[in-house]
């Protein structure tokens, strides 16, 4: 079910939604008749649910005013690239919105095409090809395509490229297209690289 349909649980709130709206409705058109005898206690459980939701608004906040990390509470994949939290925090109000997402990154596997019948756990692989990978390149966008450059000290050497290749993505390495690229597990390219620059050219 996983597989077939990435997190399930992205269905709960539509679901609710749909819940609430039906029971909203069946009580509308009189078909929970059983229902109407506690209407009165309606305003208390409205009140209920707004001093809820107050609460987890005020206690969301103090997490933000703490002095340590825990105002960034995503758990076990979450990297910060900086001790300093006032930094962190002060890149979320800056008008360079790359900076809060360069500061914390999130290993996010979604997604991500099959390439291997193994059972092997998608954020860890994420964080090996792709998070603690990418900064020994540099990457740019232009005209449509997605630069990857990199400089090799060796002549041969073989290289995990930080980008994922799906079914219909061109990859051309050093001018050359790759027809049949040798991939990991979740569709890093492999490639061996020449002694110097190297550049991959992603696009679809």
């Amino acid at each position: 079910m996983v597989q077939t349909v990435q997190f399930p649980f992205r269905f709960f709130v539509p679901a609710t939604i749909c819940l609430l709206s039906g029971l909203a409705l069946s009580i509308s058109e009189g078909q929970l008749v059983w229902l109407k005898k506690y209407q009165k206690l309606a305003p208390v459980v409205i009140g209920l649910c707004i001093s809820h939701s107050l609460i987890l608004y005020t206690v969301t906040l103090s997490d933000w005013d703490k002095e340590d990390a825990s105002f960034i509470n995503s758990g076990k994949h979450v990297f910060l690239a900086t001790d300093d939290f006032q930094q962190i925090k002060a890149s979320f109000y800056s008008d360079d919105l790359s900076l809060s997402l360069a500061l914390v990154e999130k290993s996010t596997p979604d997604y991500l095409p099959l390439y291997s019948t193994e059972k092997k756990n998608n954020y860890d692989l994420y964080e090996e090809y792709i998070l603690f990978n990418e900064k020994h390149f540099s990457k740019q966008v232009k005209d449509g395509q997605l630069i990857v450059q990199w400089t090799s000290e060796t002549d041969d050497e073989e290289v995990i490229v930080p980008v994922i290749k799906y079914q219909q993505t061109k990859l051309i390495f050093n001018d050359q297209e790759l027809t049949a690229a040798r991939l990991t597990e979740i569709g890093n390219p492999i490639v061996n690289s020449q002694l110097g620059e190297n550049t991959l050219i992603l696009s679809y």
